[in-house]
C-alpha cells in the first residue's frame, strides 16, 4: 500500500514539471511575437540627418515629427542639418551606423534622379538605402508675367519662340527645374537662355521684374503671387493630371499638350539598407499618426505643405520611374 502511495506521489510531480515544460515551451514557440503594449522600442536615441538648410520646407516638418518619435518611444530625436552635395555629406554620416531605425536622414529626389547624371563620381546609390516614408510633394509650374511680356498661355509662349529666343528663370544645369526647360523647350524645338537667379524665390523675382519671359518654380512658391486678375499666371505643369489648386485656374499638363513629361518635387525619410523591416514599420505608424494630428494639420494650413506619407515601397517606385524618366532626358539632350 505504501508503495503505492509514492508511485503516485512520483507520477504526479512529474506531470507538473512536464506541464512547466511544455508551459515554458508554448511561451517561446514564437519569439518574434508581440502583443500590442509589448511593440518593438529602440534602445538607442534616434538621429535624423536633414541634407537642406535649417528653416526650410524639410526642416520644420522633420523637427515636429521628432517631437512625436520621442514621445511615442520616450528616446531623444536629434535633428541635424548636413547640406551639401544633393545628400552624399548626410548620407555619409548616415553609413557609419548600423542599420537601425534611430538612424535616418531625410532626403530629395535629386539624390537618386539628377545626380548620378551630373556628378557620376559621386551620388548615393539606392540600393544602400530602404525607404521609411514621404513627406512631402508638390509640382512644379511654368509662370509667365503675362503684363510684362503679353503671354497668357503654352500656345502663347510657343508661338513667341517662335521668332524669339525665349529666357527662363530657372536653377543652375544639374537641377530638376533645368532638366524640364531643357525638355519642353526642346520637344518644341524651342531656343532658350536660361537665368539662374539663386534659387526658386529669386527666381519668380526675376519673372515679377520683367527679366524673363517665363520661369519654372514650384507650385508652393508660385501660390504667393498667382491670382485671378493678376500679372502671374500658370501656364503648365507636369503633373499627371491638370492642376485646379488655384483659384480661378485649371492649368493644363505637358502631357495634355502631348509632350511626356511628369516630374514631380518628392522629399521623403529613408534609413540604410539592411535595418529590419518590423522596425520601419513601427516608425512609419507613428509617422502616420503624427501627420493626422491636429497640430500638423494646422501647419500644413498656414505653411501651404503639401504632405506626402506614402509607405517606403511606394516611395522606392517612385523614386526609380524618376530616374527612367530623368535618364530618358538626359541621354537625349544632354549627352550629345
Amino acid at each position: 500500500m505504501k508503495v503505492n502511495k509514492w508511485l503516485l506521489l512520483i507520477m504526479t510531480m512529474l506531470l507538473m514539471i512536464t506541464g512547466i515544460i511544455y508551459a515554458g515551451g508554448a511561451q517561446t514557440a514564437q519569439p518574434g511575437s508581440t502583443s500590442g503594449s509589448e511593440e518593438w522600442k529602440p534602445n538607442r536615441d534616434f538621429t535624423i540627418r536633414i541634407p537642406f538648410a535649417a528653416g526650410g520646407a524639410f526642416d520644420t516638418p522633420t523637427r515636429m515629427l521628432g517631437q512625436v518619435l520621442q514621445k511615442a518611444y520616450g528616446r531623444p530625436v536629434i535633428v541635424t542639418n548636413m547640406p551639401g552635395a544633393n545628400g552624399v555629406i548626410a548620407g555619409a554620416d548616415l553609413a557609419l551606423y548600423p542599420p537601425e531605425i534611430t538612424e535616418m536622414m531625410g532626403g530629395g529626389i535629386a539624390m537618386f534622379v539628377l545626380a548620378p547624371l551630373f556628378n557620376p563620381q559621386s551620388y548615393l546609390k539606392m540600393e544602400d538605402f530602404k525607404f521609411v516614408s514621404g513627406l512631402l510633394s508638390e509640382e512644379w509650374m511654368v509662370v509667365v508675367n503675362s503684363a510684362k511680356s503679353g503671354i497668357k498661355s503654352w500656345q502663347d509662349l510657343v508661338a513667341f519662340g517662335r521668332n524669339n529666343r525665349i529666357i527662363c528663370a530657372i536653377n543652375a544645369p544639374g537641377g530638376a527645374n533645368h532638366m524640364l526647360a531643357t525638355a519642353i523647350f526642346g520637344e518644341n524645338n524651342l531656343s532658350f537662355d536660361s537665368v539662374h537667379a539663386g534659387g526658386d524665390a529669386q527666381n519668380i523675382l526675376t519673372l515679377l521684374a520683367g527679366d524673363s519671359h517665363c520661369a519654372i518654380v514650384p507650385e508652393s512658391v508660385a501660390a504667393q503671387h498667382v491670382k485671378v486678375g493678376g500679372d502671374i499666371i500658370p501656364i503648365l505643369t507636369f503633373a499627371e493630371n491638370p492642376y485646379r489648386d488655384y483659384p480661378g485656374f485649371t492649368v493644363p499638363t505637358a502631357k495634355s499638350l502631348g509632350m511626356d513629361i511628369v516630374l514631380q518635387i518628392f522629399n521623403f525619410f529613408m534609413t540604410r539598407a539592411g535595418t529590419p523591416q518590423a522596425h520601419v514599420d513601427s516608425v512609419y505608424r507613428t509617422m502616420l499618426d503624427c501627420y493626422k494630428s491636429d497640430e500638423f494639420r494646422e501647419f500644413k494650413e498656414k505653411s501651404n505643405f503639401k504632405l506626402d506619407s506614402s509607405d517606403g515601397e511606394t516611395v522606392r517606385r517612385r523614386v526609380q520611374n524618376s530616374a527612367d524618366f530623368c535618364k530618358r532626358i538626359f541621354d537625349k539632350y544632354y549627352s550629345k
